[in-house]
């Protein structure tokens, strides 16, 4: 089964059929679009989704504080009674959004809180991070010493090899978009295949949910290995990561 590890079903257009087919993960990126995509879990037997504010929402909100305590009091009643919330995220750090040290400042708040709110639920993070690996990985090093067994996913990865090998080495997942770079190209072949997931970002990289077949394919060119031995190896990634 093709899975397609982190997409915003609720930014689609309305309307669409999703694919029967596949296994979608539908992400939040801030309050309402986590409830949104919690409704389209609930409505979809192949559809599982994660909640949570991004750096670019986070660094928008004025009274932080509030809409971060009404977030954890709404995903803690949630996760609790509803298995279709599988992780916390998407979470993390962007300097290419946040320029200022008042949105950066914001950003780690929310980062903070949430990485709290995913160990205390007991559920995997997915990272977003651009512009600002030292610091993502600074903040993750340090949680992952005081929770070892904390699952992360470093969704839509567009760091250097060398960058995705530190945060493998924490036994991250770096998961791949359907789009071509000389760099991803060489994350991909130097990333064992255990640790590798396939994302569209749809509709925002990738159009649909059906385009992560191209990374499919990408992963399966650069590691030079079938098609088919990569779509069992991220069915198992992922089952493994989000719990299936």
């Amino acid at each position: 089964m093709l899975i397609d590890a982190h997409c915003h079903l609720e930014s689609m257009p309305k309307g669409r059929v999703l694919p029967l087919g596949m296994r979608l993960v539908s992400s939040g990126f801030s309050f309402d679009s986590s409830r949104d995509n919690l409704a389209l879990a609930r409505s979809h037997a192949n559809v599982v989704c994660t909640a949570g504010i991004a750096p670019q929402t986070a660094q928008k909100i004025v009274a932080l504080d509030e809409e971060l305590a009404r977030f954890a009091a709404w995903f803690r009643t949630e996760a609790a009674s509803d298995r279709k919330i599988v992780a916390v995220g998407e979470i993390g750090l962007d300097y290419h959004w946040g320029k200022t040290l008042e949105e950066r400042d914001r950003q780690k708040i929310a980062f903070e809180f949430q990485l709290d709110l995913a160990s205390e639920l007991g559920l995997p993070l997915v990272i977003h991070c651009r512009d600002a690996y030292t610091e993502v990985y600074a903040a993750l090093s340090a949680f992952k010493l005081a929770h070892p067994h904390q699952k992360i996913m470093m969704h839509c990865f567009s760091g250097t090899a060398i960058e995705a090998s530190r945060f493998v080495a924490l036994g991250a997942l770096i998961s791949i978009i359907p789009r071509r770079h000389k760099e991803r190209q060489q994350c991909i072949k130097e990333t064992p295949p255990s640790q590798l997931l396939a994302e569209t970002d749809a509709p925002y990289i990738g159009q649909t949910p059906e385009d992560v077949e191209q990374a499919y394919a990408m992963i399966s060119e650069y590691k030079g290995v079938s098609l088919r031995e990569v779509e069992l190896q991220l069915e198992k990634n992922a089952r493994a990561f989000f719990g299936w």
